[in-house]
């Protein structure tokens, strides 16, 4: 159990880290999403996956490790582009607007 998730651990570090960075933009929304689609991503497959002969446990800890990996990448993706919207946005909202000193 512990080598196959502990390559999880941090892929799980950078989640909470980028889910408190949504938090604290006031967007919790993206990283529920991608929490949502972990456990979906997770659970689907392991009824399926308990049903067949031969079915090891271990299946489970690989797919949960590579779900979170997954999730990762998707919230650093969501991340990027939300600070690319909010810190980007103004700065070429602002030179669009004449000079109130010319």
């Amino acid at each position: 159990y512990l080598r196959i998730v502990a390559w999880s651990f941090v892929a799980s570090g950078v989640v909470f880290v980028t889910s408190s960075m949504f938090q604290a933009l006031g967007n919790t929304i993206p990283p529920l999403l991608t929490s949502v689609t972990r456990i979906t991503l997770v659970a689907i497959p392991i009824v399926w996956l308990a049903r067949l002969p031969g079915f090891q446990l271990k299946w489970i800890w690989y797919l949960s490790a590579v779900a979170v990996a997954l999730q990762m990448a998707a919230n650093l993706l969501l991340l990027q582009r939300e600070m690319r919207l909010r810190f980007t946005a103004p700065v070429a909202a602002s030179a669009d607007q004449p000079s109130l000193s010319a």
